[in-house]
Formats: structure tokens, C-alpha cells, sequence
């Protein structure tokens, strides 16, 4: 490892440096441990440098997903519903999982319909974001649409249980995440990407 050694005001400050290429790890041995259509857990061994070698690292991977923010004269949209992984029911944006015969955007359409019962008339694409790098590979895209088509007799999506509609006012969504009220960690990260659209500071 390379470093710098400066010294300012009688004070001497040594600043380490990481090489100019980092390596990725040698993947050695790879064994399926659970696989199904929603979730496969691989074990991987691998060699991480020239001396460390992991015999048992988990990778989770599943399929990538998009998050909605939909405006709509100030009030952002979302969805209300039971998630059973914490035994609680709780506000998230429209969000879903994209499917194997589509792009994001396709997916953020279909999502946007089955959720809410709207269409988008404009869909502006923000970014993505990796939910836990470390060991989900899991990759989210964001989007952002303020007009919007009410779709008559639309057919809502309801395999995950009730949804309830929730809309909220920008001012109250101030509020509500300030006191920790959106806890769901995707929402949280697309309200920041949208953060200047929505004015929330």
C-alpha cells in the first residue's frame, strides 16, 4: 500500500492511498444452497488476496425491481399493505419485481397500473441503487411521473393481499419521515434521488 507523508505546522500527517486498481475476489468454488423463482442462496469460496481465503460466503440473489415516485398536485403516492417478512403491515411507495421479458421502464408501467390504476403519461427515469452490496445483488431503478391517467375498470393487483392507496400531502410526508414513520428502506432511498422534484429539502 502506497502512502503520503506531510508535514504542515510542525505536524506530520501520513495519508494512505489505495492502488490505482482494486481486485475482486477470486470466486473458487460456487454451490447452489437454496433455488426457486424468487430467491437463490449461493455459497461461495472464495480468495481475497494473495493470503485470505473465504470458504463460506453467502451471496443472496434475486430479481431486480423498480420504485415509483408518482406525483401529483403536491401529494405523493403509496401503497399501504401487509409485508410478511416483518409481521407488519407498512407504507411503501408503488414498487415490483421486473420480469423476464421486460425492461425497467415496462415494469414501472405495469406496476404503476396494477398499484394505483393509473397510467403514466411521462415517465422520467432517476437511477438505481444495490440494497445490501455486501451480499443481495439485488439492483433497484428508480422513476419519477407527475402525470398522470386514471384507467377505467382497471384490474389492481391483490396476490400480495389488500393494497390501500394512500396519498400524502408533500408537508405531511415532511413529517412523517422525519419522525420515522416510512420505514421501508427502498422508499426511503427514491424520496431522497427525488428529493428536488418533491422539494423536500
Amino acid at each position: 500500500m502506497k502512502y503520503l507523508r506531510y508535514e504542515i505546522d510542525s505536524k506530520i500527517y501520513i495519508i494512505f492511498q489505495v492502488t490505482d486498481i482494486m481486485n475482486k475476489w477470486e470466486i473458487l468454488d460456487s454451490e447452489k444452497i437454496l433455488d426457486t423463482k424468487w430467491l437463490v442462496v449461493e455459497k461461495h469460496k472464495c480468495k481475497i488476496n494473495s493470503e485470505k481465503i473465504i470458504d463460506d460466503f453467502y451471496v443472496v440473489k434475486k430479481r431486480d425491481f423498480v420504485v415509483i415516485v408518482v406525483e401529483d398536485n403536491n401529494h405523493v403516492y403509496f401503497i399501504k399493505q401487509y409485508r410478511h417478512g416483518i409481521g407488519d403491515h407498512v407504507i411503501n411507495l408503488p414498487m415490483g419485481l421486473i420480469d423476464d421479458n421486460e425492461d425497467p421502464e415496462e415494469t414501472a408501467r405495469r406496476e404503476l397500473l396494477e398499484e394505483t390504476g393509473y397510467k403514466a403519461e411521462n415517465l422520467e427515469y432517476l437511477g438505481e441503487f444495490y440494497m445490501a452490496p455486501s451480499y443481495i445483488s439485488t439492483k433497484s431503478h428508480v422513476f419519477y411521473v407527475d402525470s398522470l391517467v386514471r384507467v377505467k375498470n382497471a384490474k389492481l393487483d391483490n396476490a400480495e393481499g389488500e393494497l390501500i392507496l394512500m396519498k400524502i400531502h408533500i408537508d405531511d410526508l415532511k413529517k412523517k419521515i422525519k419522525n420515522n414513520e416510512i420505514k421501508d428502506m427502498a422508499s426511503i432511498m427514491a424520496l431522497h434521488m427525488a428529493r428536488d422534484k418533491l422539494n423536500l429539502g
